[in-house]
């Protein structure tokens, strides 16, 4: 029998937003025949001494209302037909706290995404989650706020019952409870330069904000999506948002929106997905981006792509290269455009693949890295906060995913999905899963993937060096796919700084631990069905929402138009460095403009945001990489000057922005003759026309010198 165990639900007051004195217990208890009905279907619920099962419990805020909906995630393994761990945390399972969503934008009452999507995780068959929910549903009993009498909702409840409600606030709620925040952050991070607007803190899982004023409060709008994660719901929630459907939201985190709707986003609006990021997350466009740079530019230098045949267009090929190679080689096929190995197989036979279906057929990486003689692959999480200019990270810790079948190549085993596929999703049906709770612990079929490195290193492996390789695969990858995506944004966005994205990247090492791309998900599966998961993905969210930099509206600033000056140096310098990059590029920090103060002072601002996110470009590393590029940045030229140059690297280049700032030259159209480029140059072709060469930062010549790979 499965077990579940209600769950102790927290509302908060919404005048002046949850503080940790309005937190208040909030309890549902299900009628006996509703239990009888549960216990019919193989399912068994588990009470405390002190529920009664013959009526709601309901405890009301000090002001609004927050109805949060009895979910079935606390269903242990047993649950029939699912594999998922039961975590629970001080009696709260780490995917409660849903809100149903009575308020003034929800059309439907009762909210139902959230809550159908979480029944399902746990593999609940349709017809159970159907029959026990209209059970359930229709007996919700809600505290109003204006006195102390208790009133039935049903599902197919009057008009007037939803009238008296249609106005209150729904708060999403963290799974923890609030004395486990033990640490006290202000709601503002502010900037380090003058004049530059403060950003919105987003709490790690041990923090807590107080006392956010009413005035703040009331802009704190978020707008809601089906397929949100709780993990940012509960970061959200903590910082005090609500979700609203009106149009002056502030964030958004759901679906990738269409090219119409990202148009109409405004200058103070964040949206988790970039306009053409499916390039990357389709696997056809992904590889012909790759194909392209190889041809390019040279195989070896993009070689951490299996051989790939599209089809039906290369069938061809792929029947000549199949071939040629043997009926030892192993081939794998994969849908375009598919996640968690939906159809995914092995290929048993040449004449099994078909012909006229979208397909792509990959050479099989036959030698993986095998621990406990089992296939594993590494979930990596790369995020983008500007693709013009690049300013990629990547998170310090991820997943390790094992297959949950001892590996082997022979041929009984190729339809064996357990043996061959490392999926989570795939692999948690098997009986035999063993699932981990720590992710420090190297213990069952998914580990942290701080846990890897040890392990590595442990075994004579330079883990470093393996990690710096997946840097660069993960870096040449973003710039294959780079030109498409900004060529997108610049189409259908007014506003290039409203959007940003995280990715999960797939990647496998072979027996001699060089990394293979798989894959690239532009919506990583953010689900916590384990403390693993929740460890590892909840701090890694906070730090995405805080490096996003989400700020209020009113305190939001529109990027300043470029002047004439500040266009003829961008055309300048993108014209010289298109031959030589390093000749040329610390010439551009001799004369700063207000443009380049604030695209400086925005990304030194970022940089004190990342928390456990490591900047992967641009740093002095990355200069060879910039050739990789279809056409050069300017902003990309810009900021890798200033990494590069220890000179402004330093405090002293710090504190010469912060002047800056003071003086309030970042917001000037009209700078001092000192910050106007082409007064500048023009002197100094004047006062020595003959031996006039563009100026370096040191006076000296630029020598060319061997940039040491990324760290």
């Amino acid at each position: 029998m499965a077990k579940y165990k209600p769950s102790a639900y927290r509302i908060g007051a919404i005048d002046s937003m949850p503080q940790r004195d309005q937190f208040l217990p909030h309890t549902y208890h299900i009628p006996s025949r509703d239990v009888r009905l549960v216990e019919k279907r193989g399912y068994e619920l588990e009470f405390e001494d002190n529920y009664s099962r013959k009526e709601v419990a309901v405890t009301k805020s000090r002001s609004e209302i927050c109805v949060t909906h009895l979910d079935y995630t606390g269903f242990t393994d047993s649950v029939p037909g699912s594999d998922y761990p039961s975590t629970c945390w001080d009696g709260m399972t780490s995917h409660s706290c849903n809100t149903i969503g009575l308020t003034d934008e929800n059309e439907s009452g009762i909210g139902e995404g959230d809550y159908e999507s979480d029944l399902f995780e746990v593999g609940m068959e349709k017809a159970d989650f159907e029959e026990i929910t209209e059970a359930l549903n229709d007996k919700l009993f809600i505290s109003p706020t204006s006195s102390n009498e208790t009133k039935l909702l049903s599902r197919q409840g009057s008009t007037q019952s939803y009238d008296s409600l249609m106005y209150t606030t729904s708060i999403i709620l963290p799974s923890q409870t609030q004395e486990d925040c033990t640490r006290k952050i202000p709601f503002f991070k502010q900037s380090m330069f003058f004049k530059f607007p403060p950003t919105i803190n987003f709490p790690l899982p041990n923090e807590y904000i107080e006392n956010i004023p009413a005035t703040i409060a009331t802009q704190l709008k978020w707008r809601p999506s089906t397929i949100t994660p709780q993990v940012i719901k509960s970061c959200i929630a903590k910082a005090g948002f609500r979700m609203s459907s009106s149009k002056d939201w502030i964030g958004y985190y759901g679906k990738h929106m269409k090219a119409a709707t990202f148009k109409t986003i405004k200058p103070y609006q964040k949206v988790n997905h970039l306009p053409g990021s499916f390039h990357m997350g389709r696997k056809d466009t992904m590889w012909k981006s790759i194909i392209r740079m190889q041809s390019k530019f040279s195989k070896k230098e993009f070689d951490f792509v299996p051989q790939t045949f599209i089809l039906p267009e290369e069938f061809e090929a792929l029947k000549h290269e199949y071939e040629s190679r043997g009926s030892k080689a192993r081939w794998i096929m994969k849908p375009p455009a598919s996640a968690r190995g939906i159809g995914v197989q092995m290929v048993k036979k040449f004449n099994l693949i078909p012909r006229n279906r979208p397909l792509l057929v990959q050479q099989y990486i036959s030698n993986p890295m095998l621990i406990n003689d089992s296939k594993c692959d590494l979930r990596i999480y790369v995020y983008t906060t500007s693709m013009d200019p690049l300013r990629l990270y990547i998170y310090d810790d991820g997943l390790v995913r094992f297959a949950t079948v001892k590996y082997s190549t022979a041929t009984r085993h190729l339809s064996n999905r357990f043996v061959h596929l490392t999926n989570y999703s795939v692999n948690k049906k098997n009986k035999n899963f063993q699932a981990n709770a720590d992710e420090t612990v190297r213990q069952g079929h998914k580990w942290g993937l701080k846990a890897l490195w040890p392990y590595l290193n442990e075994r004579g492996v330079d883990a470093e060096k393996v990690w710096r390789d997946i840097k660069e695969l993960v870096l040449k990858t973003i710039i294959a796919s780079e030109s498409y995506i900004n060529s997108q944004i610049k189409a259908n966005m007014r506003h290039k700084d409203c959007v940003f994205e995280l990715f999960g990247f797939d990647v496998m090492l072979d027996d001699k631990y060089k990394p293979w791309l798989i894959e690239v998900n532009i919506s990583p599966s953010l689900h916590s069905t384990s403390g693993l998961d929740l460890n590892i993905k909840g701090p890694m969210l906070c730090h995405v929402l805080n490096l996003t930099g989400f700020r209020l509206p009113d305190q939001h600033w529109n990027r300043i138009p470029l002047t004439n000056d500040e266009k003829s140096k961008h055309a300048h310098f993108v014209s010289v460095c298109s031959h030589e990059v390093t000749s040329y590029m610390n010439c551009i920090l001799d004369t700063l403009t207000p443009d380049d103060m604030r695209m400086i002072i925005e990304t030194e601002d970022e940089l004190t945001r990342k928390g456990n996110f490591q900047l992967v470009f641009p740093i002095s590393q990355t200069i060879p990489y910039l050739k990789y590029f279809s056409v050069p940045r300017y902003y990309n030229l810009l900021l890798h000057a200033w990494f590069s140059n220890p000179h402004y690297r330093a405090g002293r280049g710090i504190a010469m922005l912060k002047d800056f700032a003071r003086q309030g030259l970042p917001f000037k159209t009209q700078p001092p003759p000192a910050h106007v480029w082409t007064l500048r140059q023009k002197s100094l072709i004047t006062l020595s026309p003959k031996k006039y060469k563009l100026p370096t930062l040191a006076g000296t010549k630029v020598r060319k010198k061997k940039v040491p790979k990324l760290k």
